[in-house]
């Protein structure tokens, strides 16, 4: 319920700095014009190249869908945020509502992420030794455990704000507290599992019977690190957000962290890696175009 006590002055005036409402306002506007735009970029592409993404392997087209609807969810949070204390009267289910918009999105796109994983162990496969290949099967079933741990973990935050919101108390944090831990080991776990895809990169492509890395396997591995860094730092972040809540809620830094993470740790991202779909499915356009130039030249 944080952002939306920050935003709407009616819910509570406690630790709400002076000047501070109307600037989580424009910042959560804007948060929603950037993901609905983003929505777009995902949405369009689908709509265009519908039949080659038909084409693709199950894992493949799942990330796109994935990306897709945490985008959707990302527009639903915002629209929460702006609308939620507008239209809901009961403290209790204003505080559900408010972790629940805020986290869930967050929650499926690390789902996203553990797909974007598995598709690159999938890759690397066929690249690396048998060794590192047995490996890396392994942790495909750890990140499909890891994804049903961090749901029940989200269901179980759920279920504690009910506990503790009977009656209602605006100025307990617990759920806060339990919600940002749950985040930091979520997060803090997922980047050990890309550390350690890196480590069997690194030893994969480094082995004696692999004489040249290609350029297709140097953007893969500092795109692992990339994301493994982004991880990290989401982590961190929810940490720091833990500290400042109990000093004074709302205030410049802890706007500055939640703007900083809406865009550029979750944003941005998602931009990049759609980026690098929607131009791998205009070249499959182009491929399917060839080919059919041909067969009809050939005749």
């Amino acid at each position: 319920m944080t952002l939306l006590r920050c935003i709407d002055p009616n819910i509570s005036q406690t630790h709400v700095p002076q000047g501070m409402h109307d600037l989580w306002l424009y910042g959560i506007l804007l948060c929603l014009v950037f993901y609905f735009f983003l929505f777009l970029f995902s949405l369009i592409p689908i709509i265009r190249y519908y039949q080659e993404i038909k084409l693709l392997t199950g894992i493949n087209s799942a990330i796109r869908y994935c990306f897709t609807f945490a985008l959707f969810l990302k527009i639903l949070t915002q629209t929460t945020i702006l609308l939620g204390s507008r239209y809901i009267e009961s403290d209790k289910i204003l505080r559900i509502v408010g972790y629940i918009s805020i986290s869930v999105p967050s929650y499926f796109i690390t789902t996203c992420y553990t797909l974007v994983l598995i598709s690159w162990i999938i890759i690397c496969n066929q690249i690396l030794p048998f060794k590192i290949v047995e490996i890396l099967q392994k942790a495909k079933v750890v990140l499909i455990i890891y994804n049903i741990v961090i749901y029940i973990l989200c269901i179980a935050a759920v279920g504690i704000e009910f506990k503790i919101s009977d009656p209602p108390n605006p100025n307990d944090k617990t759920l806060h507290k339990v919600s940002a831990y749950f985040d930091i080991s979520r997060d803090l776990f997922l980047f050990l599992i890309f550390a350690l895809f890196i480590i069997a990169l690194e030893l994969g492509l480094g082995d004696d019977s692999y004489t040249e890395i290609t350029i297709e396997q140097k953007k893969l591995f500092w795109s692992v690190i990339i994301l493994a860094i982004l991880l990290l730092t989401r982590g961190v972040i929810s940490l720091i957000q833990v500290f400042l809540d109990q000093h004074q809620e709302c205030n410049k830094w802890f706007f500055a962290l939640v703007m900083f993470n809406e865009i550029i740790i979750e944003g941005i991202p998602l931009f990049v890696l759609l980026k690098i779909n929607n131009g791998f499915l205009g070249s499959q356009r182009r491929i399917s175009f060839d080919l059919g130039t041909n067969s009809l030249l050939s005749e």
